[in-house]
Parts: structure tokens; sequence; C-alpha cells
């Protein structure tokens, strides 16, 4: 056993590391001063002040000029409203054979009509096997 080992370059003792295609990852404590939370202002360093960096808060500030023209903050959730219905656009059959035909196989349509015409043969093959 230890010839076939030593023929395919394996030593016995050695395990596979931890990190390389591995589920084994890395672990440790969370820094002290990593986590902030959203609401403070971050600190910005004396050298970027003078040259005009300034702190921009999360959500901008709607003065009256704003709000004459109709702008509103959001609220914390703004339902949306379909503006209308939205039909697929689904190929004939005869519009699939053509696809095939004249359409670049890295092209969606291609894939598309090919899912298409699948289905119209498994359709054709149900109906004349069919005992009705």
């Amino acid at each position: 056993m230890d010839d076939k080992n030593k023929t395919r370059g394996q030593i016995p003792s050695q395990q596979p590391q931890a990190g390389f295609g591995s589920l084994v990852k890395e672990h440790g404590p969370i820094a002290a001063g990593g986590l902030r939370p959203s609401g403070i202002e971050p600190e910005i360093h004396r050298e970027l002040e003078q040259i005009g960096v300034k702190s921009v808060p999360e959500f901008p500030k709607v003065g009256p000029e704003e709000r004459k023209v109709g702008i509103e903050p959001a609220g914390e959730s703004v339902p949306v409203e379909p503006s209308g219905i939205v039909h697929p656009s689904v190929m004939t059959e005869e519009e699939a054979r053509l696809t095939l035909k004249h359409a670049k196989p890295t092209e969606s349509r291609f894939g598309l009509a090919t899912l298409i015409v699948k289905f119209f043969k498994s359709i054709h093959h149900k109906l004349l096997t069919s005992k009705n």
C-alpha cells in the first residue's frame, strides 16, 4: 500500500489543509471598533475637511422649495403599483421554427424557440398516440 501512495505522489500522514476547497473557514473574534450603528456620522480627517469633503446624511433633507414642486421624503416602504399588465410574448410553432433557422445559438430567443419546438413535438406526439 505504501508503494501505491508513493507512485501517486501522496504521503500517508499528510491531510488536506483547511481553506483550500474545504468548508472549514477561519473564525475569529469581531473587532471591537469594527461594527458601528448607522446613525452615527463618520469622522472625517481634518485634511479631508480642508479640501471640501463633508459628511452626507443617510436620508436627504427635503426643504420647502422641493416640497413646492411635489418632492416628499419616502416613508419606510413605498408601494409600487404596476403601470400596466405585461403579457409575455410567446412564439407560435412557426415563429419558433423560423427562429431556429435564422437566430444565432448565443441569442436568448434561440433557447426559447428550442423549448417551444420541444413542447410542440411533445404535444403532437401525445395527440397522435392518444386513444380517444
